[in-house]
């Protein structure tokens, strides 16, 4: 009923939907719970911050440990974006008060599909980082291409 309320008196604009959207593609492999009551906004200051998000239990598998997130959250998360100076200026995220417990993964009674299922994830992580890299190297080879070129036109 709250929830009912609150949207009914205070619909979210869409400056709001679509920042929710955004933080929920961006951060949403790591927390949980977005929402209007957690999120606040000063669009045109470039304000955004996002108050008590849970973490996801499976926030920290890209790291390949033998642990997951038991329960975790994190009080804060800031955002401070430059709108008129974007490709000049960054964007400012700063994380505050972050609870994380943590435990042993106890792999003694998964299944075999649940093995294969893990493996598979695993190697999924690795070629996607594999591919962000080669990406970044032939982006930054091309890029000094080009800085030759641009240098070699102006002399």
């Amino acid at each position: 009923i709250f929830n009912f309320l609150l949207n009914f008196f205070f619909p979210e604009t869409p400056m709001e939907k679509i920042l929710l959207r955004i933080l929920e593609d961006t951060l949403g492999k790591y927390v949980k719970g977005f929402n209007k009551q957690n999120l606040e906004v000063g669009v045109w200051k470039g304000e955004v911050n996002l108050r008590n998000i849970e973490l996801r239990q499976d926030a920290l598998a890209d790291l390949q440990l033998p642990i997951h997130v038991f329960r975790g959250h994190i009080s804060l998360i800031s955002l401070s974006i430059p709108w008129s100076k974007l490709s000049s200026k960054p964007v400012i995220v700063n994380v505050k008060d972050i609870y994380l417990l943590a435990l042993p993964t106890d792999t003694s009674e998964w299944t075999h599909k649940e093995f294969d299922e893990f493996a598979w994830q695993t190697k999924k992580r690795q070629v996607i980082k594999f591919d962000g890299l080669k990406s970044k190297q032939f982006a930054s080879q091309f890029e000094s291409a080009e800085d030759k070129k641009k240098s070699e036109e102006k002399n």
